[in-house]
């Protein structure tokens, strides 16, 4: 029954895995684009913006989690496979990570908090 829970071998995971630092160097040099003439898009942007700011003050390993999870939206089960990780560590880093953010946000971002999504 155990066995079930487990996650199957599969070729995302490992493509992930290869893929990362690629994936790392291209967010970290790309430059967002001008929408001009747009307030929702300029005001989504601002909020994406702060957003990264404060992802950025995760630790390189809780930034790792959070992209995999919510940027390339894979299971916990592939995030621990590409992570070499137990589900369970992936889900505590998880959660640690989401804390810590949600903290980062409320104290420095807190506008993002007050009026939600645009």
């Amino acid at each position: 029954m155990a066995a079930a829970h487990r996650c199957q071998p599969g070729p995302q995971p490992y493509a992930v895995q290869w893929a990362l630092p690629g994936c790392y160097s291209a967010a970290h040099t790309a430059r967002p684009q001008h929408y001009p003439g747009s307030e929702e898009v300029s005001a989504r942007r601002e909020e994406t913006h702060e957003l990264w700011r404060a992802i950025k003050k995760l630790k390189p390993a809780e930034r790792e989690i959070i992209y995999l999870r919510y940027f390339l939206d894979l299971s916990v089960e592939e995030t621990a496979l590409a992570l070499k990780l137990a589900g369970g560590t992936v889900k505590s880093r998880l959660s640690r990570a989401l804390g810590y953010l949600k903290q980062v946000v409320e104290r420095e971002h807190a506008w993002l908090v007050q009026e939600g999504p645009v």
